[in-house]
């Protein structure tokens, strides 16, 4: 199945997937999900988990616990607070982390 498309002097053609009719990509595409999921990779799950033991731990702990680099921790924590994950609360000292979601 094709359609062709003409304009003065050029023109173009599509084809389709055998199988796949534009009713089918178009109105049979599934409902999308109302609420993204949120994918968490191994080290921000491990993270989490520290945090979740000790809501006042440092990153320099975090860090040493983990076996990664201060800076390392800085990124996965900017990501988490990004996701929507993770808070800080309170100043940088005699603050602590507070978990917003689950997963």
């Amino acid at each position: 199945m094709h359609s062709r498309k003409m304009d003065g002097h050029s023109f173009s053609v599509s084809f389709l997937r055998s199988g796949t009719s534009y009713e089918d990509r178009i109105f049979k595409a599934g409902t999308p999900q109302i609420t993204p999921q949120i994918i968490l990779s191994p080290l921000e799950e491990r993270v989490i988990a520290k945090i979740r033991e000790n809501k006042g731990i440092s990153r320099s702990k975090l860090a040493y616990e983990l076996g990664v680099s201060g800076d390392t921790i800085k990124e996965y924590l900017e990501k988490l607070k990004t996701k929507g994950i993770l808070r800080r609360v309170g100043p940088d000292r005699g603050g602590y982390w507070e978990v917003l979601k689950k997963k």
